[in-house]
């Protein structure tokens, strides 16, 4: 599990190199690091709030505590992009490990060979409490945690949903990539969405005091463009898929139990044409992802 939460935090590096060195052609001391459109551009806005009050909710006014009805500014498609691109980015990261050699995936030659589905099926009919590191359950997890609170809070989901979200998003890591390896974890998934909402309340406070310098001063500096990365890793990360694909792109994230069928096209040069044919695969356990751009 460690390998493959290091491997996921490797992955926002280039976000956060990008976002915390100044473009040599701007102008002034410091440059807005395009990198860090997670910071506000996919983050529902209101015409005359503050900075922080469009990127921030409090959980009275959420949950109607406070008598005042506010509109419904929660990004659904950016959501459910959000949590493709997750889904994503776990199976990827299983097929790095799956091809690295075992001084780095920690994965033997048997295990890989003598994998099934039926293993995965036994981990997750086993919650276990596990015996990590304190620091990945009580600092990553929690970490990860906050990445998820805060991806949902820039979609405008607020406190509540936004917990709930980070508690989807562990629950779909803990049954899903990490069940491979290992039995989901009682504290993992009591510690990532329960932590998460404490630190990505401070992270949220920290990103609404950056955007209101840059509001006054016009520019962002390098040590606030990383911590805005730092406090949405899967904003920043996502946001450089986006540029890679075009803001337009469609991610589809679906099971594959089984053997699939298999499109083969046969040509025929005697007569110049071709024909195709379908098959079936070998069985199979894993995720299909489709981008369309």
């Amino acid at each position: 599990m460690l390998r493959l939460m290091i491997i996921l935090s490797l992955a926002i590096l280039p976000a956060i190199v990008s976002a915390a060195i100044p473009d040599p052609g701007a102008t002034g001391t410091t440059a807005m690091a395009t990198t860090l459109a997670s910071a506000a551009d996919d983050a529902p806005s209101t015409a005359g709030q503050s900075p922080m009050d469009a990127d921030y909710r409090p959980a009275s006014a959420v949950l109607g505590l406070t008598g005042q009805q506010l509109p419904d500014r929660r990004d659904w498609a950016g959501m459910r992009k959000d949590t493709a691109y997750f889904a994503a980015y776990q199976f990827v990261v299983i097929g790095v490990l799956y091809i690295v050699p075992e001084s780095v995936s920690g994965w033997t030659p048997e295990q890989k060979q003598n994998f099934s589905g039926g293993k995965w099926k036994d981990h997750i009919r086993h919650v276990v409490w596990d015996h990590d590191e304190w620091y990945i359950n009580y600092i990553l997890h929690p970490y990860w945690g906050a990445a998820y609170y805060v991806r949902a809070q820039q979609r405008g989901f607020g406190p509540a949903g936004s917990f709930w979200y980070a508690a989807m998003l562990s629950t779909i890591y803990e049954f899903g990539a990490e069940a491979i390896f290992e039995k989901p974890s009682i504290q993992d998934m009591i510690f990532t969405p329960v932590g998460g909402a404490f630190v990505g309340d401070y992270f949220m406070t920290l990103r609404g005091e950056i955007q209101a310098r840059r509001q006054a001063s016009g520019k962002t500096s390098g040590m606030d463009s990383f911590l805005l990365v730092a406090t949405d890793p899967l904003g920043a990360l996502n946001n450089n898929v986006d540029r890679l694909f075009g803001k337009n792109a469609s991610v589809t994230v679906l099971p594959v139990f089984g053997p699939t069928i298999v499109p083969t096209t046969m040509h025929n040069p005697a007569f110049g044409d071709s024909a195709q044919s379908f098959s079936l695969s070998a069985p199979m356990l894993g995720v299909r992802t489709t981008i369309r751009w």
